[in-house]
């Protein structure tokens, strides 16, 4: 079971200025700030949804790890304030084979260079459900920005699809129960 976010604001990503920028789910039918980092092309689909009709499509354009980023660059995505902490919380489905997958914050300085980023915690999505990923992490002294990934490791084939949906990032802890 899992337990609420102790929040104390908004979606930092569905919050103006920044959710202008990158999209929590993808009911627009346009993948919303999200940018393809490392291995990977992205498409809005109506495929699988979590919350519903859409989702962000993450295809890999190699045989190894890939993840997009909710911002085009460090110094694009959301404010933090040093000492306060903070959750990013996703949702997954692979389309044929399952993989490990976590959800990672990088907090990141002025200039917009990574300083911290959260663990990874890797929890097997699946192709018959939806899989919840969420880190916790409390901003380091320097940080300014926080840049949210969804992390896929080792895709088999260039090809392979995986799905996010109801993507949040928020100040406060999650908890599961």
């Amino acid at each position: 079971m899992y337990g609420p976010v102790t929040q104390y604001g908004p979606n930092l990503i569905a919050t103006p200025p920044y959710g202008s920028l990158a999209k929590y789910n993808f009911e627009d039918g346009t993948i919303g700030g999200w940018q393809p980092a490392q291995n990977c092309s992205l498409a809005n689909t109506t495929n699988q949804s979590q919350g519903g009709t859409r989702s962000l499509q993450v295809t890999s354009t190699a045989a190894a790890d890939m993840y997009p980023t909710a911002w085009a660059s460090g110094t694009s995505s959301f404010i933090v304030t040093p000492g306060l902490p903070y959750t990013l919380q996703a949702w997954t489905r692979a389309n044929t084979v399952a993989r490990n997958v976590t959800a990672q914050m990088q907090f990141l300085n002025a200039a917009g260079s990574n300083i911290l980023t959260t663990p990874a915690s890797y929890t097997l999505n699946s192709t018959t459900g939806w899989t919840l990923h969420y880190t916790n992490g409390v901003a380091p002294p320097l940080a300014v920005y926080c840049q949210c990934l969804v992390y896929f490791q080792a895709p088999g084939s260039i090809g392979e699809i995986h799905y996010i949906d109801l993507v949040s990032a928020n100040q406060g802890w999650f908890y599961s129960q």
